[in-house]
């Protein structure tokens, strides 16, 4: 099993190699550098229509960055709010139960 892998790995690394073992041949013979590839196969992968990932520029993942934090700023407010609100109630309560305290005292 273990054979069959490593023929396999070997002869796709033997025509990658000569591939561009041919590229380097063909630059040397015309003068000019040899072809570098315009991108590597990851950003080719991700560059895909196909694929579940997308390459983001700095600008775009700020962009996104920033909506998020803007959302998170606004539950934030709105759980604010809310601690107010409950904060209120629980002192309205108190001072109802002070004033039954009070009207129903001792006689």
């Amino acid at each position: 099993m273990f054979a069959l892998f490593g023929l396999t790995g070997q002869s796709i690394y033997n025509r990658l190699d000569d591939a561009h073992t041919r590229s380097v041949l063909a630059a040397a013979a015309a003068d000019t550098a040899p072809d570098q590839p315009s991108s590597s196969f990851l950003s080719r992968l991700a560059a895909s229509k196909y694929s579940p990932v997308k390459v983001l520029s700095d600008a775009e993942y700020e962009s996104i960055l920033r909506e998020r934090l803007l959302a998170v700023d606004a539950e934030i407010a709105l759980v604010d709010e809310k601690i107010e609100r409950l904060k209120a109630q629980g002192v309205e309560r108190e001072k109802r139960k002070d004033e039954k305290e009070m009207g129903s005292g001792p006689k």
